[in-house]
């Protein structure tokens, strides 16, 4: 039986609503037959229409399987397996990492920041990736470069457990990977190194149709007849999109284009194109709510944060805007996104 078939994509739906209360949605189980069956997946479907929680379930999938062998008595699974997922940026990970953790399912969270952390408790997490069974181990691109990595790909036991690698955000192999993140260009050869091969799962919600997905197929190493595309409307009817004129430059140390952020009831993000442009707007910002006597919260999200900074603003966001939907709160967030984030 191939896990693709309506007859496969049943057994998914089943195993996990009984053994894991989960409603699937069509591209979750699409997704997971494929994979299962161990051909690759481009999925292009909406942000917050569930591709964390598809590896979630394909893991949860994979073990009932390893647990019930009967249930696919032509094809055996591991009891403690593996997925690999690489992440553009350090708060994607610790966002994935700790929405698998809080499935029940062990979640190492492998980048710069956490490396140097563990080190100064003794711990080697490259160590630990090796030595622990079940998990999903969630890597920065550059860390596939590394002498730490190489233990994983040394590890015949691990690599034996490895299930699927994935890739989030995989429009950015086209874009950042031109510029300066050159190593997700290469995070498609990553599969070469393994003794055996493994699919892909490659997630993003913004890659057009043509020329760009083809280049995306290509950067992966994706052959004819070996992948499939999942491709999702990934329109927000929730989201309105509302123009205003600037009447001032950006560049420069006032933005009374932006002061009207200072009127609203509800928190604002605001995505700025570099990290010194946000501190400029945000002390820009302060200054004019001193000259206006009001009282606003302004919290700056970036790589030059540490990682418990930054986790904090997270969660300060995660607060203020369930405050918000009571009308109880004001707040204001200064988010830079882009470069320099690994």
């Amino acid at each position: 039986m191939a896990f693709s078939s309506v007859e496969g994509e049943e057994l998914i739906r089943r195993v996990l609503k009984e053994a894991f209360k989960i409603n699937v949605r069509d591209h979750q189980a699409e997704a997971i037959g494929v994979l299962l069956d161990g051909r690759d997946v481009l999925s292009v479907t909406s942000t917050g229409s569930g591709k964390t929680e598809t590896l979630i379930q394909l893991m949860h999938v994979i073990s009932h399987l390893a647990r019930n062998p009967s249930l696919s008595p032509a094809r055996a699974f591991p009891t403690e397996p593996v997925i690999l997922v690489v992440c553009p940026t350090k708060s994607l990970e610790e966002n994935m990492g700790a929405r698998i953790l809080g499935a029940g399912i062990d979640a190492l969270v492998i980048n710069r920041d956490t490396l140097e952390r563990e080190y100064k408790k003794g711990r080697n997490l490259y160590k630990e990736a090796v030595r622990i069974g079940s998990r999903v181990i969630l890597v920065a691109p550059e860390q596939l470069a590394s002498k730490g990595f190489e233990s994983i790909l040394a590890n015949s036991d691990l690599c034996s457990r490895l299930r699927v690698m994935a890739i989030d955000e995989a429009h950015l192999m086209n874009s950042w990977g031109k510029t300066f993140r050159k190593a997700y260009r290469e995070v498609g050869w990553v599969r070469a190194r393994f003794t055996n091969r493994i699919p892909v799962f490659a997630a993003t919600a913004t890659l057009q149709p043509g020329a760009a997905t083809e280049r995306v197929l290509e950067l992966l190493g994706f052959e004819e007849g070996a992948y499939q595309i999942i491709r999702h409307s990934n329109e927000r009817r929730d989201i309105r999109i509302i123009m205003r004129e600037l009447t001032h430059g950006l560049d420069g140390d006032s933005h009374p284009s932006l002061y009207w952020l200072l009127n609203r009831t509800k928190p604002a993000l605001v995505f700025c194109k570099t990290i010194a442009r946000g501190y400029r707007l945000a002390r820009a910002l302060v200054e004019e709510a001193v000259k206006q006597q009001k009282t606003i919260e302004i919290r700056l999200y970036n790589s030059l944060h540490s990682l418990e900074y930054n986790s904090q603003t997270l969660a300060f966001v995660h607060s203020v805007c369930h405050s918000a939907r009571t009308g109880c709160m004001k707040a204001r967030l200064l988010k830079r996104c882009g470069s320099h984030c690994r």
